[in-house]
């Protein structure tokens, strides 16, 4: 009787253990975060050698507001940068790449993206994928956009 029970109980686990797995919001939502590692940071690249990326930023009043300096004017030959930033906007620079300095190019954080929530599951027709519809929230954090 008691091997009776333990090849009974042995023969369900097989059973459940071998049906697919039905996607539900918990394992979508385990699923995309993994996979998309929120929350995230949202960037932008800032061309700091480049006279028209230096207008529009002057344009911007965030030369007024203490986070820019741009140059007017330069000399025939000068490699200095038309854009360069003030430490008020410190916390908004991220670290950019080697080459990416090199051609003058600074990284800055536009916003955090965090997962917001599942609007819609739906399963395909072969029942082995599924199509899943989320939002995404960001909170903006750059001195650009919020100042």
């Amino acid at each position: 009787m008691k091997k009776l029970s333990y090849i009974l109980a042995t023969m369900i686990l097989i059973i459940t253990g071998c049906q697919p797995k039905k996607l539900d919001e918990k394992l979508a939502t385990a699923l995309i975060l993994e996979k998309n590692h929120y929350p995230t940071i949202v960037d932008h690249d800032i061309f700091c050698g480049d006279p028209t990326h230096a207008y529009t930023i002057f344009k911007s009043g965030l030369v007024e507001k203490g986070f820019v300096k741009v140059l007017q004017s330069k000399k025939l030959g000068d490699t200095t940068s038309f854009i360069s930033f003030t430490t008020a906007a410190k916390p908004y620079l991220l670290p950019t790449p080697k080459d990416d300095k090199i051609s003058k190019i600074q990284r800055i954080k536009v916003a955090d993206e965090e997962f917001g929530a599942i609007k819609e599951i739906r399963m395909m027709s072969s029942g082995n994928k599924a199509i899943v519809e989320y939002t995404t929230i960001r909170k903006k954090k750059c001195f650009c956009c919020c100042n």
